[in-house]
């Protein structure tokens, strides 16, 4: 399960090599007779303040079950794991300027987190 979650950030780190151009936000707003149903699509700020919230309280709990070494935790954690995976590489492909280098920072610094800690 370790060697999934390296994968994992260490994918993420290589999307965060990868610079798309960013595409523009908009708010859509689908109406019918009886709702009016409003979409607000983030700012690349957002995702990126989101995605690292999401992160740090997934890697909180995948270093509670590393040390209290539940493999049902960790197991359990491999789904989250993927949505998380999914939700980086939103951020990184909207991201741009200094807010890809946060990111992109940001994937690094945690990738070495996880080696150092499935090291130990």
């Amino acid at each position: 399960m370790k060697q999934l979650i390296i994968a994992t950030i260490l994918i993420c780190s290589f999307a965060a090599c990868k610079k798309s151009t960013t595409e523009s936000n908009e708010v859509k707003t689908a109406s019918t007779a009886d709702t009016t149903t409003s979409v607000v699509i983030k700012t690349p700020e957002e995702m990126i303040d989101d995605y690292i919230k999401e992160y740090d309280a997934y890697f909180e709990e995948y270093k509670s079950a590393v040390k209290n070494d539940d493999p049902v935790k960790t197991t359990a954690l491999g789904s989250k794991a993927k949505e998380l995976y999914i939700k980086g590489e939103e951020a990184m492909r909207n991201a741009s300027g200094e807010d890809y280098d946060r990111l992109k920072k940001y994937m690094d610094d945690k990738t070495n987190e996880i080696i150092a800690l499935t090291a130990k």
